[in-house]
């Protein structure tokens, strides 16, 4: 078996080097901020939260960088999605009844686990791997009631009882003017984004070649999605640690409005965007 390129060597992560390189620095800096002073939860929920958030978006960040570079950007686009949900709940916690939100956003997993653990009693058959009786599902259900009437969790919704759009709308109308943007960033793009996700028809162009005489499917590589992504993948991840820092007082204030600059300079400046 031959072995694999390492992705710095690829057709796409040399066409679009300024968008993996502003990715790089990016983490250089989460990566030294964070060896700067020791992050621990102490019991704080809000810092529970922050510290799954940041770490969740790092690796998701990560990830996108390797599909990317391999040419696969329509895979990619539906974990910019899913970076996208990660500010979303992040902010929403933030935006007010900060301290009740984390608590609730941690309570929920009781309250996930008791609906999960019903899931497998049913489908015992599917998880004949796992020893039912390891579980003691009378204190699952305990738990779970408490949770449930602390914070009137409801069926088949997030922890917040609100949709993604709800939460945007919310955030939007809690904080400073210049960040209202979380709807707009939801109609633009975490839309746009789920046709991928969703695998709607809305998003066939990304997988057919229409030559005029035939459909074809599209299997290759391409540069599709790629700059948009990219581009995303670092204002996101930039996002997220900015809220980060915040919640533990890290000094990265200089740090991320470099990067930010950085960010809109290539938006601005289309020469930066691929190289041939």
């Amino acid at each position: 078996m031959e072995e694999k390129i390492p992705f710095q060597e690829t057709k796409f992560y040399n066409q679009y080097r300024d968008y993996f390189d502003v990715n790089e620095k990016l983490l250089a800096v989460i990566d030294r901020i964070l060896h700067s002073k020791v992050i621990k939860h102490e019991n704080d929920p809000l810092k529970m939260t922050a510290i799954y958030f940041m770490t969740k978006a790092i690796k998701t960040n990560r990830a996108v960088w390797h599909l990317c570079a391999d040419g696969y950007g329509e895979d990619s686009a539906i974990l910019i999605r899913s970076l996208f949900n990660l500010i979303i709940n992040f902010y929403f916690i933030l935006s007010q009844d900060t301290e009740n939100r984390a608590k609730r956003f941690i309570y929920h997993s009781v309250y996930a686990k008791h609906e999960s653990y019903k899931i497998i009693s049913k489908w015992s058959d599917v998880f004949s791997q796992l020893d039912l009786k390891a579980f003691d599902a009378s204190e699952i259900q305990k738990e779970a009631e408490e949770a449930q009437k602390k914070y009137k969790f409801e069926a088949n919704k997030p922890w917040s009882n609100k949709s993604i759009l709800q939460m945007a709308k919310d955030i939007d109308a809690h904080t400073a003017p210049k960040n209202n943007n979380m709807e707009k960033n939801y109609d633009v793009v975490y839309n746009y984004l789920s046709d991928f996700e969703h695998s709607n028809v809305m998003s066939a162009n990304s997988y057919i070649i229409d030559d005029g005489a035939g459909w074809y499917p599209q299997i290759n590589p391409t540069d599709n999605l790629l700059p948009e992504t990219l581009a995303s993948d670092a204002g996101y991840l930039l996002m997220i640690f900015e809220k980060f820092c915040s919640v533990f007082k890290l000094d990265a204030e200089k740090d991320i409005k470099e990067l930010c600059a950085e960010l809109e300079s290539m938006k601005n400046n289309p020469a930066a965007k691929k190289k041939t």
